[in-house]
């Protein structure tokens, strides 16, 4: 398995087929769709036409995700849903003169957190931020503590008269 240009590259290859795919995204993660394209071609004769069962579990399960998938316009398509990060296997197995079962290993990362938890998270801070600054700035004035006299006032005293 090779990694080039965003994908997961397959390649196998006997006297009779070769088999060719990819896996996308490059860095698959629980919970988020796996895609996986598959073109097997021949050598010689007819090209192969058939249906190939295609599974994905993790390593050292006795079962997983199994899909028996027919050819598309060109190539084989199937999409997988990894439940758990852990190193996952991916067998492809298809029957011309005899049955051909191949398999793949790879990693699949953690599951990234949900847009709405992260975005939750931040408007959390930001309040949590907002509300230390202006209990801050409540401590540094007492309550209760009278405004210091500047000697200049807006309106006149009870006791004062207008000068208009």
């Amino acid at each position: 398995m090779d990694r080039r240009g965003g994908v997961l590259e397959l390649s196998w290859s006997d006297a009779e087929e070769r088999l060719q795919g990819s896996l996308q995204p490059l860095a698959p993660r629980a919970g988020e769709p796996l895609k996986v394209t598959l073109h097997v071609g021949s050598f010689q004769g007819a090209p192969f036409e058939g249906p190939l069962t295609v599974s994905l579990r993790e390593r050292g399960a006795t079962h997983g995700q199994v899909r028996t998938v027919q050819k598309g316009a060109v190539n084989w398509h199937v999409e997988f849903v990894p439940e758990r990060a852990a190193v996952h296997q991916l067998d492809v197995s298809f029957r011309t003169t005899r049955i051909k079962v191949l398999h793949a290993e790879f990693d699949v990362g953690s599951p990234r957190l949900p847009h709405l938890l992260l975005w939750g998270g931040v408007g959390l801070g930001v309040l949590g931020a907002i509300l230390l600054a202006r209990r801050l700035l409540q401590k540094e004035k007492p309550p209760g503590s009278p405004a210091p006299e500047t000697g200049i006032s807006s309106a006149p005293g009870p006791d004062e008269s207008s000068s208009l």
